[in-house]
């Protein structure tokens, strides 16, 4: 299965997908998958997002370095990374969120902006 049908998979409603190719804190290279769901769909993932008072959902997926979570890492905005998974250490993390902040600087023109996703939301 590709990274990207893992992340679409579990997401088919996906507002934006993007894949990086990364230098781990090994040195090994890998690709990070990025997904951007959408907030405002029914579902379990939205719905805890929605009560964190988090403006963007999705998740994350590392393939091709070892030592990193087999399955995808949900995320949201306000940012909480894994935090309780052993597989992501701290290193893994700082790369994460780098590449988090790379994903919103390029899907820009094509998601909603966060601020209208939190209003939207509140209603």
């Amino acid at each position: 299965m590709s990274i990207r049908d893992k992340l679409t998979g579990l997401d088919p409603d996906a507002i934006a997908y993007r894949e990086y190719d990364c230098q781990m804190p090994d040195g090994t290279d890998a690709t990070i998958a990025v997904s951007l769901g959408n907030l405002l769909q029914p579902g379990v993932a939205a719905a805890a997002a929605r009560e964190r008072g988090a403006v963007a959902v999705g998740q994350i997926a590392v393939q091709g370095a070892r030592g990193v979570p087999s399955r995808p890492i949900p995320w949201i905005v306000a940012i909480a990374i894994a935090r309780d998974d052993p597989a992501v250490d701290d290193e893994l993390r700082a790369l994460l969120v780098r590449v988090l902040q790379l994903f919103f600087r390029d899907i820009r023109d094509v998601a909603p902006d966060p601020a209208e996703l939190r209003r939207l939301a509140r209603r």
